[in-house]
């Protein structure tokens, strides 16, 4: 009976030693790495010393670099994971670049908890201070300066929505009714986009996604998002790029505006471009 005793210890020990890497730096940068150990033993598998960087490493943390880079996630296990619980995705990057940079977040930490209150500022940085706009950009006759001091409407405008941005020269009115329509650039007539004109809808939103002062990435996913589901074709794509800018919170505020959305009732965008004419006079 003891004799089966050390004979199957023995088997087993066997077992356990031929499932190590040969190379235990290999072992110990894949379980560093990965949280887990290597898949394979010896030379093969996940214990190949040529998946990480041909075989060849100057130090153990260059060995790490390596492993981290064969397997695309970050080097450093706790940035993968608060990376991972702020955005709700793994962290785009590898090693130690893209969003896996320890420099993204000031580099150093004490603990798990600062780390992740790095991360997390490093996704939501605070908003910018307010700025008024210089009355000479404004004229005698314009409107009035949103809270945030970048929301602008045009003489003889109407309501804005907060957060609707800015209306370019020669634009139309911003009309609260309808969750915050308004004309894109160069338009006279907010009539269009507010009332559901999928074109019109289109043009906003690509006034909106082009590079500039007047960009306003969530307005204008949704109102590619609105022309994509009343048939433009072609706004899904430059949806798809928008939306990629866009972080989780400000997704699901948009995401929320657009299925609450209504268009202007004719009647009233009417009444309201009369008495805009009227001002005018």
């Amino acid at each position: 009976m003891q004799k089966l005793m050390v004979v199957a210890a023995a088997l087993v020990f066997a077992a356990v030693a031929s499932a190590q890497c040969r190379d235990p730096w290999v072992s110990q940068a894949v379980q560093q790495v990965l949280g887990r150990n290597a898949s394979g033993s010896a030379d093969s598998g996940e214990c190949a010393p040529a998946n990480y960087g041909g075989g060849q490493w100057s130090s153990f943390p260059d060995l790490v670099e390596k492993v981290a880079t064969h397997f695309q996630v970050c080097r450093d296990p706790w940035i993968r994971a608060a990376v991972q619980q702020v955005t709700g995705r793994a962290p785009q990057g590898y090693a130690d670049y893209g969003e896996c940079s320890p420099s993204n977040y000031t580099g150093t930490w004490s603990s798990y908890q600062d780390l992740y209150n790095k991360v997390y500022a490093h996704f939501h940085p605070p908003a910018p201070p307010a700025r008024a706009v210089p009355q000479s950009m404004l004229g005698s006759n314009a409107g009035f300066v949103g809270q945030n001091g970048s929301a602008i409407v045009a003489a003889g405008g109407g309501n804005l929505r907060p957060g609707a941005g800015i209306v370019a020269a020669g634009g139309g009115n911003i009309v609260a009714a309808g969750g915050g329509n308004f004309s894109y650039r160069g338009g006279d007539d907010f009539k269009a986009a507010g009332q559901g004109d999928a074109q019109a809808m289109y043009h906003v939103g690509q006034s909106l996604a082009a590079d500039g002062k007047d960009q306003n990435l969530p307005e204008a996913y949704k109102w590619l998002s609105l022309a994509s589901m009343n048939g433009v074709a072609e706004a899904a794509d430059d949806r798809k790029t928008v939306k990629a800018k866009l972080t989780p919170e400000q997704l699901r505020e948009e995401d929320a505006a657009i299925k609450n959305w209504k268009p202007i009732p004719a009647e009233t965008a009417s009444a309201s471009a009369g008495d805009n004419k009227d001002e005018k006079k």
